[in-house]
């Protein structure tokens, strides 16, 4: 489903009201085959005086999850090249050079970007919750599903900034320009008590399925709870990420599919392992997706890639092609190799596609499925030690993958043998870098250490770069905010 001209417009329109956002926003664009349809909205009146009906609030909606497709579209240069997963490759090198070799800088462009959609569409949450909080003149059902929307919107773009840049201003209302870089750092902790927060009021009011065919791809109280155990996971708080978890688990909604290689089938999108995913469409109406671009390799021609040139800036290393096990069905989906002459280089398949022309692919970004909610289980139970129930769990994702499963493993063996297998189910999904560095920076440190070395590159590797600096403009226009530690300006 699109969204209308309008609607962009409108969101555009707002952004006078966006915390951190320089001119040249990236527009907002919408979810598709799923609950948006093309609304009108009008244009010509001020920002308060818009919310005045039902369908305008469900416009506005509509706007908040479009415009998370600008938070993930360069998700992937953050949350994966900085891992052993990912590299850039030469030709590319200027864009995605300093995140693959550890050398970013503050005034690196996907810093920034990542650092501004994040707070764009905060902004867009706080006014709508705002906004919508003291509107009576609607269904109260509704009303309260979507401000369980908009909640866990704002809670993972928060969660996003946290772990990226640690340290963030935390603001929960409409602002205006002129307030925005009034605001200090907010300490991390307290980052997180909000986000928790949010994400406990979302999960507390929203379905658990819809019925709808027009509501496919809307938040539930199934994503709610699996993003709010990943918060506490990522905050060794086991034993309140494992209701959760347990609750996800046993409620029929999700599972795992047989083939593994059929979870990211253009054509079943919303299948079963599916728990909350940036929704994208194929076509020629700025809809689509890049993935398929951004993560083939650029010396592939019309062998991977018929349509439109590949621009190899997320390729796999070869340490993650030598982290899977012999006979591991998982692999021929999750990374292959690609030669020209001497020269070889590693990629997904996960995101294969062939769309009509540049940055409209059909690939979702899967930010939540069903595997990982499993793997995080594991986790929790073997953490809190449970190892004979985190075995259970750990061997149902490796009997998928066509693997033996493991037995009689210590608590600290079996913390090893997770760790490998969220490495490989996951890979090129964004999870990664967060679990390297969840962990501590020391544990960042000697992975990335090691992985330069076996791939044969002689990168040092810092631990302050476990957080990533803030935006050399946004610590230019409010000093008193002061760098991340190992950053100069």
């Amino acid at each position: 489903m699109l969204v209308s001209k309008s609607l962009k417009l409108f969101a555009m329109k707002t952004s006078r009201y966006i915390f951190f956002l320089c001119a040249g926003l990236t527009s907002l664009f919408s979810c598709k085959k799923s609950f948006i349809e093309d609304v009108k909205s009008p244009t010509n009146i001020s920002l308060d005086g818009y919310y005045t009906s039902q369908l305008n609030f469900q416009a506005a909606l509509t706007g908040i999850y479009g415009h998370l497709r600008g938070v993930y579209d360069g998700y992937f240069r953050m949350a994966e090249i900085p891992s052993d997963n990912t590299l850039s490759t030469a030709t590319v090198a200027a864009d995605t050079g300093p995140l693959d070799q550890m050398t970013w800088l503050s005034t690196d462009a996907a810093i920034q970007i990542q650092w501004q959609n994040n707070y764009s569409n905060i902004s867009y949450c706080n006014n709508f919750i705002d906004q919508l909080q003291n509107f009576t003149g609607m269904d109260s059902a509704l009303r309260v599903r979507w401000l369980g929307e908009a909640k866990f919107i704002r809670a993972m773009d928060y969660f996003n900034l946290v772990r990226f840049y640690g340290d963030v201003p935390l603001v929960l209302k409409k602002i205006t320009e002129s307030e925005a870089y009034t605001y200090s750092r907010t300490p991390a902790a307290d980052v997180y008590t909000q986000i928790i927060k949010d994400l406990s009021d979302a999960q507390a009011v929203l379905p658990a399925k819809y019925t709808a065919a027009t509501d496919l791809g809307r938040i539930t109280s199934g994503a709610a709870k699996t993003m709010l155990a990943k918060v506490y996971l990522t905050l060794s708080r086991y034993n309140e990420a494992i209701p959760l978890l347990r609750d996800v688990i046993n409620s029929g909604t999700y599972g795992l599919l047989t083939s593994y290689a059929d979870v990211f089938s253009v054509t079943n999108e919303s299948n079963k392992e599916i728990i909350f995913s940036i929704q994208y469409a194929r076509g020629t109406s700025k809809e689509g997706s890049n993935f398929c671009q951004y993560f083939l390799p650029s010396q592939s021609g019309a062998d991977l890639l018929s349509s439109v040139q590949a621009k190899g800036l997320n390729q796999g290393t070869k340490n993650l092609f030598n982290a899977f096990e012999t006979g591991d069905n998982r692999k021929a989906t999750c990374i292959q190799i690609y030669t020209v002459g001497s020269n070889t280089t590693y990629y997904t398949r996960k995101y294969i596609d062939q769309p009509p022309a540049a940055n409209e692919g059909e690939n979702n970004w899967i930010v939540l499925r069903y595997a990982d909610a499993v793997l995080m289980y594991a986790e929790a139970l073997n953490e809190t030690a449970d190892t004979t129930n985190a075995l259970t769990y750990l061997n149902q994702i490796r009997s998928r993958a066509g693997l033996t499963g493991k037995s009689n493993l210590t608590q600290a063996a079996l913390r090893i043998q997770i760790d490998k297998d969220r490495r490989v189910e996951l890979c090129f999904e964004g999870h990664r870098w967060f679990d390297l560095i969840r962990k501590g920076p020391d544990n960042m440190v000697a992975v990335m250490q090691a992985q330069f070395a076996s791939d044969g590159f002689a990168y040092t590797v810092a631990s302050f770069r476990a957080l990533f600096p803030i935006p050399f403009r946004d610590i230019t226009l409010n000093t008193s905010w002061g760098q991340n530690p190992g950053y100069t300006k």
